[in-house]
């Protein structure tokens, strides 16, 4: 009888590459969802330091008195997303990406009396949206002084200005 046997000659069945290409697929996915989530965290991080920024800036133009952030009791002053650059156009130079994306919110809550001293408590409010369109805020609070009338200047606090 004459046996002729097949050897297998190197190399990789279909079955094999088949293989091997699914557990790159799922390999590569992985580190795609761990790459995209990477960036999502550090736009949101981004974000968050520039409100906190904008926010430290509003907070040291009210200790300022500066009549553009003094808001009346009980009359919050808003600038909405792409508001800030009209009062604010320094921001666009300020290390700020776009201004554009962030809305700010200035309320006084109010006078503090300690002993014979008198300063007005503000709140300043900085938010952002998300890629996906959540919005996300950060709060500070500051001492002023109280609004004047339109056509007055206030002073800044003493010792501060």
């Amino acid at each position: 009888m004459n046996h002729t046997s097949v050897r297998r000659t190197a190399g990789l069945s279909v079955i094999e590459v088949l293989v091997a290409l699914a557990i790159l697929g799922i390999v590569t996915a992985a580190i795609l969802t761990t790459y995209l989530g990477s960036i999502r965290t550090n736009s949101d991080s981004g974000r968050r330091t520039q409100s906190v920024q904008i926010m430290n800036a509003i907070g040291r133009r009210v200790a300022g008195a500066d009549p553009v952030v003094l808001a009346q009791p009980g009359t919050p002053i808003v600038w909405d997303y792409g508001g800030l650059t009209a009062d604010f156009p320094e921001f666009r130079g300020d290390g700020i990406s776009d201004p554009d994306l962030y809305r700010v919110v200035v309320t006084n809550l109010g006078a503090v009396t300690l002993g014979t001293a008198s300063v007005v408590h503000y709140s300043v409010e900085t938010c952002s949206r998300s890629a996906g369109g959540d919005e996300t805020c950060v709060r500070g609070d500051t001492a002023g002084v109280p609004p004047g009338p339109e056509d007055d200047s206030p002073t800044g606090l003493d010792g501060i200005n």
